[in-house]
């Protein structure tokens, strides 16, 4: 599905309208696309989106999405903030597929990542994991 009217929030069609299909929204992949993908389905920006964009390196914007995984994690699994290893592997804090996509449309929606599941659950690290969304 590509862009077009569908997506129009005051249009005709429902999808733009209906949280349930904001995962189907179509993203422009690049750099020129970052600030379109900093809005979700309801028009709220996302702080990782507004935290990219004002990356001057790499290593920066690895910090900015290890913290929202983190941050993520905590939530998911309700640990304290100071169990998250970077160092250790996403399933060692209980990742499976489930939470694999939550993860995947999270980066979706707030970064405009496309990162597939089986890389977040064949990844060594959380850092391995960081560095390939950032690739």
């Amino acid at each position: 599905m590509g862009p077009g009217p569908q997506w129009d929030p005051l249009g005709k069609s429902q999808m733009a309208r209906d949280a349930r299909f904001a995962a189907l929204k179509w993203y422009e992949t690049g750099a020129g696309s970052r600030k379109d993908a900093n809005v979700g389905a309801q028009g709220h920006t996302h702080a990782l989106g507004r935290k990219l964009t004002r990356v001057q390196s790499c290593e920066a914007a690895v910090e900015a999405i290890c913290q929202t995984i983190a941050v993520k994690l905590v939530a998911i699994f309700m640990l304290p903030a100071d169990d998250i290893n970077l160092r250790q592997s996403p399933t060692q804090y209980g990742v499976d597929s489930f939470v694999a996509v939550e993860l995947c449309n999270m980066l979706v929606l707030q970064d405009g990542a496309i990162i597939s599941i089986f890389n977040i659950m064949q990844s060594s690290t959380l850092a391995a994991l960081t560095l390939d969304i950032v690739r």
